[in-house]
């Protein structure tokens, strides 16, 4: 079956969300180092932050940063469901890359943590 336009524009649209990781990886980092500046944490200072400020921090930058996943997974239910492989990719790539950047900041607060 081959899709309507509708569907065909949010199909693209959903595409087009992987480009907006660039941005909301600058937005993310923004939000994370602005949070922990805001509590009194600076990332280059040797003292290590406690892990309440890592998580107020690191959550609100995940959060920024999944944005586009959501948007992905917003267009490809607009989509439609007839081929579902190749329909929902976009979003299995932003929900892909969602979580190594969740894998990442946990992995870099566990390691900080244990390190020390």
């Amino acid at each position: 079956m081959t899709m309507s336009v509708a569907e065909r524009h949010a199909h693209r649209r959903a595409w087009l969300t992987l480009l907006l990781f660039p941005l909301s990886f600058v937005a993310a980092f923004v939000v994370g180092e602005g949070l922990a500046t805001l509590f009194g944490y600076s990332s280059g200072s040797e003292e290590s932050a406690p892990p309440w400020v890592m998580l107020g921090a690191g959550v609100p930058a995940v959060a920024v940063f999944a944005v586009p996943a959501a948007l992905a997974w917003f267009f490809v239910v607009r989509a439609g469901y007839e081929d579902v492989h190749r329909t929902r990719l976009p979003a299995y790539l932003a929900t892909a890359l969602a979580a190594a950047f969740l894998l990442m900041n946990l992995a870099a607060a566990v390691a900080g943590t244990w390190l020390e």
